[in-house]
């Protein structure tokens, strides 16, 4: 017996292209943070990778002349917020950001609490955080 089933081919295809203002925004937004609010050596982002779908991060502008970084969110936001703007980070992004932080010297500590999904990656001056030795690490998740 012979079962014929007429289904659309997937087409998803995982973006590839790194938009250059979307790294260089997100470095810019780490680095002033820990410079101005973070007691000037580190700065933590946590992504939650749900059970249901995969991650998300979206970069979120300050819709002003400056057009400045104000932070991280899951979500593109509320629809009809005019203040702000949302852009979907592609994980591609974030592995050139990771790239470009340790470059310069800047040291990544990842970690991932299994209860409730996060991740947490701390950026930091110091090559140490809570006794443990910084090493080069590469950005593991899928936020596409």
């Amino acid at each position: 017996m012979r079962i014929q089933v007429n289904i659309p081919k997937n087409d998803y295809v995982q973006p590839t292209e790194v938009r250059e203002k979307v790294v260089q925004d997100i470095c810019n937004h780490i680095i002033y943070w820990m410079n101005n609010f973070c007691d000037k050596d580190f700065y933590s982002l946590r992504i939650k990778d749900y059970y249901e779908k995969s991650a998300s991060l979206y970069l979120v502008y300050r819709n002003n002349e400056h057009n400045e970084t104000t932070g991280f969110s899951g979500t593109s936001g509320p629809g009809k917020d005019t203040e702000k703007s949302y852009v979907k980070v592609r994980t591609c992004e974030m592995k050139a950001v990771f790239k470009a932080m340790q470059k310069a010297g800047y040291h990544i500590f990842g970690s991932h609490c299994i209860t409730d999904n996060v991740h947490t990656y701390v950026f930091t001056t110091k090559p140490y955080l809570n006794g443990r030795k910084a090493e080069k690490i590469d950005f593991g998740m899928f936020i596409d």
